[in-house]
């Protein structure tokens, strides 16, 4: 347990820039389509497994949602983190993993494993021609994580403003821009009540995955 309340002892500035995930198989997996994985794994409910990078992992909550969702049923396999999982996956030991954008990127070129969609409510600069999960047929569906700016606590609104207003005239320069798109992230740099609502939503959206993949402390 924190010593501080993540909610009440900040003053949200802005949300810098979120961080997409990605349905990720191996070049060995049949599906070219979420829809087409969907229904391989409904054929076989509780034979087909998928990696995360580790119990209560962002790529296991957000994998745990979309079975839900679906309506699968596949076997967890966990891994210390996401470089393993995505190699088992590109060695066809494990057919799918729900992986951060910037791990898979550099493996797409190279054939070794295809990306069905993205968690994104809107596709992704960096891979134009993958759909949304949304778009697959899941239209509920939507994760991400991001990186943003808080203030302590009675910090004085104009002060608020003022650093939101620095980073998103930041967010016009093109060379952030091109240097953010590298990194496989999505700029952001919301306002300070966009802000604030988007982590409202995000508690109860994170609340509801954790009650979903049944991940406890360990």
């Amino acid at each position: 347990k924190t010593s501080y309340d993540p909610v009440k002892d900040f003053e949200l500035v802005t949300n810098v820039a979120s961080n997409v995930f990605a349905m990720a198989v191996g070049s060995g997996t049949p599906a070219t389509t979420l829809g087409e994985f969907v229904e391989s794994a409904k054929a076989k409910p509780g034979s087909i497994s998928y990696a995360s990078a580790g119990n209560g992992s962002v790529s296991h909550l957000s994998m745990a949602m979309f079975l839900a969702r679906a309506k699968l049923d596949m076997v967890h396999v966990t891994y210390k983190g996401g470089a393993p999982a995505l190699a088992d996956v590109m060695a066809g030991h494990v057919p799918v993993y729900f992986a951060n954008l910037p791990e898979v990127l550099p493996q797409i070129s190279g054939g070794k494993i295809r990306v069905l969609a993205v968690s994104s409510q809107k596709r992704v600069a960096q891979l134009p021609n993958v759909p949304t999960v949304a778009e697959s047929g899941w239209p509920d569906f939507q994760t991400q994580t991001w990186n943003g700016l808080a203030a302590p606590a009675k910090t004085p609104k104009a002060v608020v403003d003022r650093i939101a207003g620095e980073m998103a005239a930041v967010a016009r320069d093109p060379e952030f821009l091109k240097r953010m798109d590298t990194l496989g992230v999505q700029v952001i740099c919301n306002t300070p009540g966009e802000f604030a609502k988007q982590l409202k939503d995000d508690i109860g959206l994170w609340g509801q995955a954790i009650k979903v993949s049944g991940a406890k402390l360990e």
